[in-house]
């Protein structure tokens, strides 16, 4: 049986819906068929020490920094491509449109929920 490799954006996924995606992820971590990324276009730095505070517990080799400055709404496909992501968690459309051999997965969120949740740490 395939590993499948899925990545969560961080900002308007995981500080959205904090629980949930924690909870997933700890779901998909456990059945030992999923290798989990973050792909991000925060600063490495933030985004760790984000993750860290959150209890967002992977191994820094699967956070991964998508440089919006080089390639604008392809950075996080060059980084799919390059680490054969197959699911891509993410709020901003322009990335996931970008996308040509990974499944994109838009989260919409209601209008009702912050950006960032109460149960979020900066």
């Amino acid at each position: 049986m395939k590993k499948y490799k899925i990545a969560f954006d961080i900002g308007g996924v995981m500080t959205t819906h904090t629980t949930l995606i924690r909870d997933l992820m700890i779901v998909l971590q456990n059945s030992g068929s999923v290798e989990l990324f973050v792909i991000t276009d925060m600063a490495q730095e933030v985004a760790y020490d984000q993750l860290k505070k959150n209890h967002f517990n992977l191994d820094t080799q699967h956070i991964l920094y998508a440089d919006w400055s080089k390639d604008e709404s392809c950075c996080k496909e060059e980084l799919c491509r390059e680490y054969n992501i197959d699911i891509l968690f993410d709020d901003h459309l322009p990335y996931l449109t970008a996308l040509t051999s990974t499944l994109g997965c838009l989260i919409v969120t209601k209008n009702d929920l912050l950006y960032c949740s109460r149960e979020w740490r900066d």
